[in-house]
């Protein structure tokens, strides 16, 4: 029983050194990290800056879709108006013709 506390205390503190070195592997890799960083000099920015710029950021998302959508109305509005001044040219033309018409009616008759 006593050889076996001793192989069970062997083990778990065999498991301790090994995941102790696995912390500093991972200290080691985050210094590594942080010296990186302060290499860059890059500005310190907080969690909740971070927050603020991704709600700002979704409700410039929103805005866009907004914009687009509404660009899309005004296309297709502008489609339909764009018809319309076409069928009014079509029809002032068709006014002009049948002016021209009866004003050479209207001169063969006097002449008459």
């Amino acid at each position: 029983e006593n050889s076996l506390d001793r192989k069970e205390f062997y083990e778990a503190t065999l498991d301790k050194d090994i995941h102790i070195q696995e912390l500093e592997e991972q200290n080691d890799e985050l210094e590594e990290k942080v010296s990186e960083l302060t290499r860059l000099k890059l500005p310190y920015v907080s969690l909740e800056e971070i927050n603020e710029m991704r709600t700002m950021i979704n409700a410039m998302k929103i805005n866009l879709k907004n914009s687009q959508s509404r660009i899309s109305e005004l296309e297709a509005s502008n489609k339909e108006l764009t018809l319309k001044i076409l069928q009014l040219k079509a029809n002032k033309v068709n006014v002009q013709e049948d002016k021209k018409e009866i004003c050479e009616q209207l001169m063969f008759y006097q002449k008459r």
